[in-house]
């Protein structure tokens, strides 16, 4: 799972194993442009050939099958909660021929994973834990991944910390950051927390060997990819999706969607349109 939501479940949702952003096209539109080399390049460099992986909240397998790539005679496993989404993995997988290298499957991770302890040389997670609200879900979580490592395994996470835009700053962070938190169910992005999580999952945080927390960022500086997210966020907050009734779960009202929609269109077409992301990348040891 794919900004931040890409793999997320509020106070509302969690119960029902629901993604806060929904699986429609328009929220899974980041997901799908999501690549190892965008989202896992932290990691790339500690694979082996012989390497077993598991992607948790793979969302549509296109870090998944990425990882297939770089092993063998290893193998990568995808897991998403969504069956619509395992199957969409599926046919991408099928469709690059790496069926016999990867599979994806359903599972829930904050409940527990389809596997035995310690299966997994590596533990994958991008955009996942932040939205696994309350910290109490993120915490089980983390621990449900370091049940399937092996000892010595590597757990690789990367986790929203702080979006910004420009113009419209303040204007942005309230319409649109603040009520995506009140929608998720938490007052902030889930990368601060990584270190205090990963101290409550098990993880020895204060052995820089064994836990390292580091930091990525993706910047859109031009009028065409600024655009391009615009569209993705407004596609989103359309009457209907899943996003906008998340939204107005928690009390925010339909003019207050529009509101966010009309600003995010000014912002798209202002020259000096600038959106940044800070990202939490944390590699730790088991």
């Amino acid at each position: 799972m794919n900004d931040m939501s890409d793999h997320a479940q509020n106070n509302h949702a969690t119960t029902k194993h629901e993604y806060t952003m929904g699986h429609s096209k328009a929220s899974t539109a980041t997901h799908e442009a999501r690549t190892i080399n965008t989202d896992a390049k932290f990691l790339l460099p500690h694979i082996k050939p012989q390497h077993r992986i598991l992607d948790v909240g793979c969302g549509p397998g296109t870090i998944t099958t990425g990882f297939a790539s770089l092993v063998s005679p290893g193998n990568v496993v995808g897991v998403d909660y969504s069956l619509e989404v395992v199957e969409r993995a599926q046919e991408l997988a099928k469709s690059n021929g790496l069926a016999d290298k990867v599979s994806f499957i359903q599972g829930n991770l904050v409940e527990r994973l389809p596997f035995e302890d310690s299966s997994f040389d590596i533990v994958f997670a991008s955009q996942v834990f932040g939205h696994l609200q309350p910290s109490e879900n993120a915490i089980k979580a983390l621990k449900e991944c370091r049940r399937v490592l092996k000892l010595g395994g590597l757990l690789a996470v990367r986790d929203a910390a702080k979006m910004t835009w420009f113009p419209f700053t303040e204007e942005l962070d309230r319409v649109f950051t603040q009520r995506l938190w009140k929608a998720v169910g938490s007052d902030n992005f889930g990368g601060f927390h990584m270190r205090s999580w990963l101290r409550e999952a098990g993880f020895d945080v204060e052995d820089e060997s064994k836990v390292n927390i580091g930091g990525g960022c993706e910047v859109y500086a031009n009028r065409a990819k600024c655009q391009w997210r615009c569209d993705t966020l407004r596609s989103r907050l359309a009457k209907g999706e899943q996003f906008r009734e998340s939204w107005l779960r928690v009390g925010i009202t339909e003019e207050e969607c529009d509101e966010t929609v009309e600003l995010l269109n000014k912002w798209a077409m202002q020259d000096s349109a600038f959106y940044g992301i800070l990202h939490t990348e944390a590699l730790a040891r088991s």
